[in-house]
């Protein structure tokens, strides 16, 4: 993977989590634990993005 992959991969996993988060509030359920373990196509791990990083990064980009 690219870094330029990566930073979108990352990007896209932020903004499910975000919207992970806001359902799980929605059922009364804490989600901000949850992560994100990005894999590549030979299923090594190469990301784990950690849904309280979505908070932490409101703003696009």
């Amino acid at each position: 993977m690219t870094r330029s992959d990566l930073q979108a991969v990352r990007k896209e996993a932020l903004a499910s989590a975000r919207d992970l988060i806001a359902e799980g509030d929605q059922k009364g359920e804490e989600r901000r634990r949850w992560r994100f373990e990005i894999m590549d196509r030979a299923n090594q791990h190469v990301l784990t993005v950690g849904f309280s990083e979505a908070l932490d990064s409101e703003t696009p980009g």
